[in-house]
């Protein structure tokens, strides 16, 4: 667990915020599940790496994970996540999960947002430093 922490510190403090994403400010982030869908290098995970940063206590009780850690090969999301949330308080993670509204419990509960690729406008604010 130790491993994961350091991992995690390193990407959060490493995130500039310099640059957001326009669906930042539209998502209510008191919801108890938020997915995010969009492209591969749409920005998903810096977009949530940039809240953690500015709103999240920077301690022991924020964890960023990738689902694609090596620990879940063997370990499920569910029993760590519960592990996790009985002493901490935040939980964030990015994979390539896919929650399908008709069969996934999940899914009614996951408030979903869809992040397009940069639009010519963000495009032109990231490479003028606007």
């Amino acid at each position: 667990m130790e491993n994961l922490y350091q991992k995690s510190y390193l990407k959060l403090h490493r995130i500039s915020t310099q640059f957001k994403r326009y669906l930042a400010d539209f998502i209510d982030w008191n919801n108890r599940l938020i997915g995010i869908e969009g492209a591969r290098g749409a920005g998903k995970t810096t977009m949530v790496l940039q809240y953690a940063k500015e709103n999240l206590p920077l301690n022991n009780q924020t964890l960023y994970v990738s689902l694609d850690e090596l620990l879940f090969t063997e370990n499920k999301l569910v029993d760590f996540t519960e592990q996790f949330v009985m002493h901490k308080d935040s939980f964030s993670g990015s994979s390539l999960m896919h929650l399908n509204p008709a069969k996934d419990d999940l899914s009614r509960q996951t408030v979903m947002h869809k992040l397009s690729g940069l639009s010519f406008r963000e495009y032109l604010n990231i490479s003028h430093g606007t």
